[in-house]
């Protein structure tokens, strides 16, 4: 699990390495410097890729004991923390990940109240769960296809307007160590929608996946899919001190 979420931030790290190559051109000094970066970045990958393989024949097919609740990739520390600041961040991510990659991101047009809302440290998981989401999303939808990001009143959906998962791979793509049959040719350990699925249950929240992303809200693709976060009331509210 912990080598899965390695695999965030190094392709964050690589993208916007490839954002600034750009911006700086080729007949910049600092070319030599970015090139740098992007080698060992490639070199750290292959060292995930080899510890992947190692735990591959090991790995449960389906949910045995519950993961650890790790570290979000952007938690924050004292009473500022709620999800709108722990989003941010990963939007941010998504927005250069699109730009590079020539498709279309759409993010919250609006933030909900309770995104604004002081929330417990151990809340913040829920960051690491929306990176996972993001992360498949990028990875395994059309090239071609847009990704957003929907806020509403019960939670976070991130969605994509490519091929919808087949009805009957539905359910056991949150399985560990099982993808899609669409994605076999891609890389991957199978494992972060399996994770997302164990931290949300352990938050008292639920993942799910809802075809088509209008099924969801209107304004979304009648095309594509969408997984959803759907929080409980209670963490629909305001921390108490």
């Amino acid at each position: 699990v912990l080598v899965h979420q390695l695999r965030n931030p190094l392709t964050a790290l690589r993208t916007y390495a490839q954002l600034l190559m750009r911006k700086l051109g080729p007949e910049s000094r600092h070319v030599s410097l970015i090139e740098g970066l992007l080698v060992e970045q490639d070199q750290l990958n292959r060292y995930i890729s080899a510890l992947d393989e190692i735990s591959q024949s090991q790995l449960p097919s389906t949910k045995t004991s519950p993961s650890p609740l790790l570290l979000p990739p952007v938690l924050s520390k004292g009473p500022s923390l709620n999800v709108r600041s722990l989003l941010k961040p990963l939007l941010e991510r998504a927005a250069a990940t699109a730009h590079l990659q020539g498709r279309k991101w759409y993010g919250p047009s609006e933030w909900p109240d309770w995104t604004k809302k002081t929330k417990s440290s151990s809340e913040g998981v829920i960051a690491e769960i929306v990176a996972n989401l993001l992360e498949n999303a990028f990875r395994y939808s059309a090239a071609n296809s847009p990704i957003g990001l929907y806020l509403s009143e019960k939670g976070i959906c991130v969605w994509d307007g490519g091929i919808q998962i087949a009805e009957n791979q539905r359910e056991r793509i949150f399985q560990k160590g099982v993808r899609g049959i669409s994605t076999d040719e891609l890389s991957g350990s199978g494992l972060g929608l399996a994770l997302g699925r164990q931290l949300s249950e352990q938050l008292g929240g639920q993942l799910k996946l809802i075809v088509p992303p209008s099924a969801v809200d209107d304004s979304l693709p009648n095309e594509g899919n969408a997984f959803c976060i759907i929080l409980t009331d209670k963490l629909l509210q305001e921390r108490k001190s």
